[in-house]
């Protein structure tokens, strides 16, 4: 990989990234990609300047990454890292080296995002938006699935557990907590 292709390739995934923040099906996806394209650009504006400052100006960029050949955000990124890091061994001076260890660490947080936090809780935060009581919600969350009643159901093609013995007791936790306020109430008003 020369300069050329790893300056194109980091320049290009902010396009990459930003193109599949729009096509995000998850909100929290969603977040981690808008984070990815916002800050990024500085990380690489900075290296790109500090190498251009050192050794000269970088006149052409070349892109070796085909986003389409990628089924995931979270896997384009981590074939990035690769390429980012075989890249560093190959530059001696170590602030720039330092530019693009911010670099990497900057995918590696974002990959850890998407791996590991993107999945847990999507059910949890699209209920939390949707109206109607909480079993509603849940099965309008599971976009389509029928299988309320269930304990797994198919969700972005991967199994997830419905929340529904959870929500049932949240209602009858708040049906407590209005006969306790109910009964509070009464015990006021009868002093």
């Amino acid at each position: 990989m020369t300069i050329e292709q790893l300056f194109g390739t980091l320049q290009q995934s902010i396009v990459d990234i930003w193109q599949a923040h729009l096509k995000a099906d998850k909100h929290s996806t969603h977040v981690v990609l808008d984070e990815y394209y916002k800050d990024m650009p500085e990380l690489i504006d900075t290296l790109i300047e500090n190498y251009m400052g050192r050794y000269g100006k970088v006149l052409s960029y070349e892109n070796t990454l085909n986003v389409g050949s990628f089924t995931s955000p979270a896997e384009y990124l981590s074939a990035l890292r690769n390429l980012v890091g075989e890249f560093r061994s190959k530059i001696t001076a170590s602030e720039l080296q330092s530019d693009i260890d911010a670099i990497l660490s900057f995918i590696d947080s974002t990959v850890y995002k998407l791996r590991e936090l993107c999945n847990e809780s999507e059910v949890e935060f699209t209920l939390e938006l949707g109206a109607g009581t909480p079993n509603q919600r849940l099965v309008e969350s599971c976009k389509g699935c029928k299988k309320d009643k269930e304990e797994e159901c198919e969700l972005a093609g991967k199994k997830k557990k419905h929340l529904k013995d959870r929500f049932d007791k949240e209602e009858e936790c708040e049906m407590k907590v209005k006969e306790d306020r109910l009964s509070l109430k009464d015990y006021l008003m009868s002093l």
